[in-house]
């Protein structure tokens, strides 16, 4: 898929599952990490730089380690379960958490629990990547030399359908909420 598909794809099912701005937020900014991780979209001269490190930067290996889906679901099981561990330290909304800020009751543990739960966002967003991925090319499970998935056009029309989908999926849900 291309960036674009991935962070609007990602940032409009995350804000369907949790109706909250900071974890879709990061999890928008977490869809592009798998393809980070290789290096792509980085101009020819950083290219040139990392060529010898093959996590920063290598073609060669498009969707292997940097797309591995047992990583990333791991990742997310993890920061999910510490996150929940801390859930009564968690603030999310805004007028709470200027009220504790201001009282001088905000301490260390909230602000754990809030970095917490932006890394769980984080890598969702990584996971939900990996698996769109899955639809456009394969994407790697367990091993990154084994490929598993359906081979459909990047950039193509059932990705603008898939787009134009989840918009229209988008505009039901807030219609549904009143939002």
């Amino acid at each position: 898929m291309k960036w674009y598909s991935h962070r609007i794809i990602t940032g409009i099912f995350t804000f369907i599952l949790t109706n909250d701005f900071v974890a879709t937020t990061a999890a928008i900014v977490g869809s592009i990490l798998p393809d980070k991780l290789e290096g792509k979209n980085q101009s020819r001269n950083l290219r040139d730089q990392y060529k010898n490190f093959p996590l920063l930067y290598n073609t060669n290996e498009h969707r292997k380690f940097s797309h591995l889906l047992v990583v990333y679901a791991a990742l997310v099981a993890v920061f999910f379960l510490l996150t929940y561990s801390m859930k009564n330290y968690l603030i999310l909304k805004l007028p709470s958490l200027v009220k504790k800020v201001i009282s001088h009751r905000f301490t260390l543990i909230n602000l754990y629990a809030l970095l917490l739960y932006v890394f769980t966002f984080f890598f969702f967003g990584a996971l939900l990547h990996v698996l769109q991925d899955l639809l456009f090319g394969g994407v790697p499970i367990f091993t990154p030399y084994q490929k598993f998935g359906l081979k459909l056009k990047t950039g193509g029309v059932v990705e603008h359908i898939i787009l134009f989908l989840s918009f229209v999926i988008f505009v039901l849900f807030i219609k549904s909420r009143g939002i």
